[in-house]
């Protein structure tokens, strides 16, 4: 019932293009990306990145074309703790560092919250519609007749589990003929553990600016309480969404490569 709400409510509301690029290399935050820099040649591909990458030494030297924020946490007032502090500092980071033309791409549930409070005025925002495609839509390895149908006219989007998954398709809505992801360990899960003492389930995450501990939630308001089959479920989830990903576009004759000196993706080619 949401989905047909939020369909119906955004059907007449159409978004131009963000961009539009054949050769579009996308980084992303995974630990490899540090080796993946040292030898990145940017060439003539334009550059998207995600999320927290202000952060990154090279962000400034690399003077990325897009940037794509897609979690709620960066607009949402009510999360607390260091999802708050991420937002902060990332905001900040953008008024501050951004001194070249760069276009920050948004979901539309991001309108009139986050765009705001940025003041730079070398940044240009540009929205994209945000109403995830239902399971019923989807096959186990790819997305039915339907599904296609309204994801080539941008009626829907796919899901939005996983900044990467939107960061293609972005790409792919953008008439990119030729993807590069770099950074993209997809490895998370791998650093999950539960505390011997009271049972709550938590991850090391690491990232290219630092390693952090913290107990998992499955809210970012409040503390809410996780299990593992929980997590392990989620990243299974994502895992198919990369195998429809893949599948949708190839049957669009896109190429998607994956350049990441480790990663997990084993439905990408490399």
């Amino acid at each position: 019932m949401r989905f047909i709400l939020l369909f119906f409510k955004n059907l007449f509301i159409r978004y131009p293009k963000p961009f539009s690029c054949k050769n579009l290399d996308i980084l992303v935050n995974g630990p490899s990306l540090k080796s993946d820099l040292k030898k990145y040649i940017k060439g003539n591909h334009k550059i998207l990145v995600v999320n927290q990458f202000v952060k990154n030494n090279s962000f400034q030297r690399l003077r990325p074309d897009y940037y794509l924020i897609q979690d709620p946490y960066f607009w949402d007032i009510n999360v607390k703790g260091h999802w708050s502090e991420k937002r902060e500092s990332t905001i900040k980071l953008l008024n501050s560092d951004v001194n070249w033309d760069m276009l920050l791409i948004l979901p539309n549930t991001a309108k009139n919250l986050f765009d705001k409070r940025i003041k730079n005025s070398n940044i240009n925002i540009s929205y994209f519609k945000e109403v995830p495609l239902p399971k019923y839509y989807k096959n186990k390895y790819s997305y039915n007749k339907l599904g296609r149908f309204l994801l080539d006219r941008n009626l829907i989007s796919i899901s939005n589990s996983n900044v990467l998954l939107t960061a293609i398709y972005i790409g792919l809505f953008s008439d990119s003929e030729h993807i590069s992801v770099y950074g993209a360990d997809m490895s998370f899960f791998k650093t999950l553990s539960v505390n011997q003492k009271n049972n709550r389930v938590g991850i090391n995450e690491e990232h290219f600016y630092g390693d952090e501990f913290f107990e998992i939630s499955n809210s970012k308001k409040v503390f809410k309480r996780t299990y593992l089959s929980n997590q392990l479920s989620k990243w299974a989830e994502i895992f198919r969404e990369f195998e429809r990903l893949s599948n949708y576009a190839d049957k669009r004759g896109i190429k998607i490569f994956n350049k990441s000196s480790y990663s997990l993706i084993d439905s990408l080619k490399r």
